[in-house]
C-alpha cells in the first residue's frame, strides 16, 4: 500500500474513532437529570465552515460600515448595495449549503441513544431534521394535548373573562373554562392544574409568582401557551377561587383596573403573586367524597370530616400509585404500551396524594369523584397484567418483530400476517392490556406458529430439492466440461450431500426463508470450482503443445456447423450447442459466432 494511502486510511480511522467518541460523550450527557428534556444533534464535519463564515460576517461589516457612513460617496454606497445583493448572497448561500451537507449525515441523540438522520428522496436537511425531532415531542410533552389551545388576543380574551362576558373570542372558548350553565369547570385541565400546582406550593408555604406559574406550564411535560395559562388565572380570579396580590396588596374584584393591568400585562404579571382561596366545604361535598370513598375502599365507618376523608384515601391512593409506578417502569422498558386512560389514572392519583391540606385534597376528590374508580381500575388491570403476563408479552413482542422480519416472504392472507395486523392494531391503540384483546393475540401467535413452521419445512424442503438436482447432474456437467476426475466428482458431490443433509438441523426461522438462495450459491460455487479445473487443463494441454515445439494452429469451427441452426427454441437445445462448444474449446479449437 502506498504511503500516502495508508496516511489516508489512518486519518480516516482516527476521525472515525473522535466521531464515536463525540457521540458516545453526547449520550452520556443526555442522560442528565439536566438534560432529559434536550435533543442534541451532532452535524457531521465542516472543515470549510468555519472560513465561510468568517469571511460572511467580515464582508457583511465592512458593507454595513460603508453604507452607514456619511462620509463615503455615492459610488461606494452603490458598490456596498451590489455586493451586498451578490458577493453576500453567494456567501451566505455557500454558508447554508455546508450546514446542510453537514446535517445530511447528522446524529440525533436523546436520552442515551442516538440514530443516524434519515432524509429521504426529495427532502432537505432541515425538513428531515424537523420531522425527526418532532417524533420526540409525546415523550417531552406528553401533557400538551390536555391544552393543546393557542390564544392569539390574549388581552381582549382576559378582559372578557374579568368583566363577565358572554361572547368569548373563539380561541378562549377553545379552552373549555365553563360549563354549559356558565359556572367555573372544575375538570377543566387547566384550571385543574393551575389550582393544584398553588395548593402544592401553599402548603409548602413557597411563595407563587406570576413566572412561576408560566415556567412550570411552559416547560415540559406540558408545553401550554402562557397566554392560555394567563387566561386561566383571570378566569379563576372572575370565579372567586384566585386572589393577586400586587406589591403586598391583595385585589379580589375582577372589575379593578389594576388587578386587569397585572393579568393583561405580561411584564406585570411576572411580579405578582398568585394566592389560592380557602374556603370551607359544604356538607354535601363531604358526603359525596365519602360515598366514593366506602366504594373505593371497601370500609364503611369512615367520619364524614375533611380530616379523616383526606386520611382514608392515603393508604389505598399509595397503594395504587406504587402500582401505577411499577407498572409504568415496567411498560418503559418493555415497550409495552399503555392506555392514556392509565396515565391519567396515575396522574390523578399522584395529583391527589401531593396535596397534603385536608380541603385541598377532599376538594380534589369531590372534583375527580366520578374518575375515581375507574382510574383505579385502570391502574389495577395495568398491574396485574404486568405481573401474570409480563414475560409473555416480552416473547410476543420478539416474536412480532421475527414475524415482521419475514413479512415479505409470508402468504399474504395467511395467520402470520393476520397476527401482525392484530398486534399492530393493539399496540396502536395500546389496548394490549385489554382481557380480550390479549386473548385473541395469543390466539394468533399460536396460529401464526404454526404457519411459520409449516413455511419453514417448505423453505427446507425446496433447497433439499435444489441441492438433489444438482447433485443428479453433476456427473454429466462434468462429462460436458470434458473432464474425467472421480476425486474431484466425489469431492463436489460430498459439499452438495454435505450442505442437503444439514438442512435437516437448520432451526431458526430467520435464516429458513434464505435457504433456497442458500442452495442455488452452493450450486454456483460447485460450477464455478468446474469451470476452474476445465480452464485449469485448457491451461495445461497449451502449455503442453508449447512445449512439444507443436506449429499446429486452432482450427476455425462456425457457430452454425455445431449447432445445424441458427436460431435457439428451446434449453435442450441450447444445453446441446453448449455442450458442443465447450467440446471444441478443449480441443484447442476457435468457435466463430455469427
Amino acid at each position: 500500500m502506498p504511503e500516502w494511502e495508508r496516511r489516508r486510511t489512518k486519518n480516516c480511522r482516527a476521525l472515525e474513532c473522535q466521531w464515536r467518541t463525540w457521540i458516545s460523550g453526547l449520550e452520556d450527557k443526555s442522560l442528565r437529570p439536566d438534560m432529559q428534556h434536550t435533543i442534541f444533534v451532532l452535524s457531521d464535519r465542516l472543515p470549510a465552515l468555519v472560513d465561510q463564515v468568517r469571511d460572511f460576517l467580515a464582508m457583511r461589516a465592512v458593507i454595513n460600515r460603508w453604507k452607514s457612513d456619511p462620509h463615503r460617496s455615492e459610488e461606494a454606497r452603490k458598490l456596498a448595495l451590489e455586493r451586498e445583493a451578490n458577493s453576500l448572497e453567494k456567501l451566505k448561500t455557500s454558508v447554508v449549503r455546508s450546514i446542510r451537507d453537514g446535517l445530511k449525515q447528522s446524529q440525533v441523540i436523546f436520552r442515551g441513544s442516538s440514530h443516524a438522520l434519515n432524509v429521504k428522496n426529495g427532502q432537505t436537511p432541515g425538513d428531515a431534521l424537523r420531522v425527526d425531532i418532532a417524533r420526540f415531542w409525546p415523550n417531552l410533552y406528553p401533557s400538551y394535548e390536555k391544552v393543546p389551545v393557542r390564544i392569539m388576543n390574549e388581552q381582549r380574551a382576559i378582559l372578557d373573562i374579568l368583566k363577565g362576558a358572554k361572547d368569548l373570542p373563539q380561541d378562549a372558548r377553545d379552552l373549555k373554562l365553563f360549563d354549559k350553565a356558565g359556572q367555573l369547570d372544575p375538570n377543566n385541565p387547566l384550571l385543574d392544574a393551575i389550582r393544584v400546582f398553588l395548593a402544592t406550593r401553599q402548603a409548602r408555604k413557597e411563595r407563587t409568582l406570576g413566572r412561576d406559574l408560566l415556567t412550570e406550564f411552559a416547560k415540559p411535560p406540558y408545553g401550554w401557551d402562557p397566554n392560555a395559562i394567563r387566561v386561566g388565572v383571570a378566569a379563576l380570579v372572575r370565579a372567586g377561587a384566585l386572589r393577586v396580590s400586587i406589591e403586598k396588596k391583595v385585589y379580589i374584584n375582577p372589575d379593578d383596573a389594576t388587578l386587569q393591568d397585572a393579568i393583561r400585562v405580561s411584564r406585570t404579571f411576572d411580579k405578582v403573586e398568585l394566592l389560592l382561596e380557602e374556603t370551607s366545604i359544604d356538607g354535601r361535598v363531604l358526603t359525596e367524597v365519602r360515598t366514593v370513598l366506602i366504594r373505593l375502599t371497601g370500609k364503611r365507618k369512615i367520619d364524614e370530616v375533611p380530616p379523616a376523608l383526606a386520611a382514608e384515601i392515603e393508604g389505598t391512593g399509595k397503594q395504587l400509585a406504587e402500582q401505577a409506578s411499577r407498572a409504568a417502569l415496567w411498560a418503559e422498558v418493555a415497550t409495552l404500551p399503555l392506555p392514556a386512560e392509565f396515565r391519567d389514572a396515575k396522574d390523578l392519583y399522584d395529583k391527589i396524594l401531593s396535596l397534603t391540606n385536608p380541603v385541598q385534597r377532599v376538594r380534589e376528590m369531590h372534583a375527580s369523584r366520578n374518575l375515581l374508580e375507574p382510574s383505579a381500575e385502570v391502574i389495577r388491570r395495568a398491574a396485574a397484567f404486568t405481573d401474570k403476563w409480563g414475560k409473555s408479552f416480552s416473547d410476543m413482542r420478539d416474536f412480532a418483530a421475527t414475524v415482521n422480519s419475514l413479512e415479505y416472504h409470508l402468504p399474504p392472507a395467511g395467520a402470520a400476517r393476520a397476527f401482525l395486523e392484530n398486534w399492530e392494531a393493539a399496540c396502536g391503540n395500546a389496548s394490549v392490556i385489554e382481557e380480550q384483546v390479549w386473548k385473541d393475540l395469543q390466539n394468533s401467535k399460536a396460529a401464526a406458529q404454526v404457519e411459520l413452521e409449516s413455511q419453514k419445512a417448505k423453505w427446507r424442503e425446496t433447497a433439499r430439492e435444489v441441492a438433489q438436482r444438482a447433485i443428479d447432474k453433476l456427473p454429466g456437467d462434468l462429462e460436458s466440461a470434458g473432464i474425467s476426475d472421480p476425486q474431484l466428482q466425489s469431492e463436489l458431490t460430498g459439499r452438495l450431500e454435505a450442505f442437503r443433509d444439514n438442512l435437516a438441523n437448520e432451526s431458526s426461522i430467520t435464516r429458513a426463508p434464505l435457504l433456497p438462495d442458500m442452495a442455488r450459491t452452493k450450486v454456483q460455487e460447485i460450477e464455478a470450482s468446474i469451470r476452474a479445473r476445465r480452464e485449469a487443463l485448457a491451461r495445461a494441454a497449451a502449455g503442453s503443445e508449447s512445449a512439444d515445439g507443436s506449429s499446429k494452429k486452432p482450427k476455425r469451427v462456425r457457430l452454425a456447423e455445431l449447432g445445424k441452426r441458427h436460431v435457439v427454441a428451446s434449453l435442450e437445445q441450447w444445453d446441446k450447442l453448449d455442450t458442443a462448444v465447450r467440446q471444441e474449446l478443449a480441443a484447442g479449437n476457435e468457435v466463430e459466432i455469427g
